[in-house]
């Protein structure tokens, strides 16, 4: 899946901002090396602000995603701004680490092996915190402390502060 679908939610804030609102959306885009880069041209030329950050320094930011993430939201006033991420599970950890310690909403699109897509199998769950359990369910809650949610069924997008990292 990877940064696709993150542009089909930036073409969603640009085009159903409120004239009222002037701020553009900040796109991180982080890979390996400058040929590993995506969707850099498509997510300029829907108006978004955009930074890059590379592992090896070939194209913008020498580093990690998270490091420029970090450099952002202590630079900029976030006001009720979310973050939202794509992108391996250890990098959606530190996403979601470096965002509550600005105290940002973090949503977080997670990518998953799954055999049956329909729920079944049980082979995409992912712990979760998620207080409000679905019906059937709650006994498995108070007895773990977690309960299981399946990214085909219940995600992929999750709220970070949900997930049992």
């Amino acid at each position: 899946m990877g940064v696709a679908p993150l542009f089909f939610l930036a073409e969603r804030l640009v085009h159903g901002q409120q004239s009222t609102v002037s701020r553009k959306p900040l796109v991180l885009i982080g890979a390996k090396t400058k040929s590993q880069l995506l969707c850099e041209k498509e997510f300029q030329d829907l108006g978004c602000d955009v930074k890059i950050a590379t592992d090896d320094g070939s194209c913008g930011y020498k580093g990690y995603i998270t490091d420029l993430l970090e450099e952002a939201l202590s630079t900029v006033d976030c006001g009720l701004s979310t973050v939202y991420a794509c992108g391996p599970q250890p990098m959606l950890k530190e996403v979601s680490k470096v965002s509550c310690k600005y105290n940002i909403s973090v949503q977080v699109s997670l990518e998953s092996h799954m055999a049956c897509g329909i729920g079944a199998c049980l082979g995409c769950v992912v712990r979760t915190k998620n207080p409000t359990c679905p019906a059937g369910r709650q006994e498995q809650r108070a007895k773990n402390g977690f309960i299981y949610a399946r990214v085909c069924k219940e995600g992929p997008v999750f709220n970070a502060q949900e997930i049992e990292w």
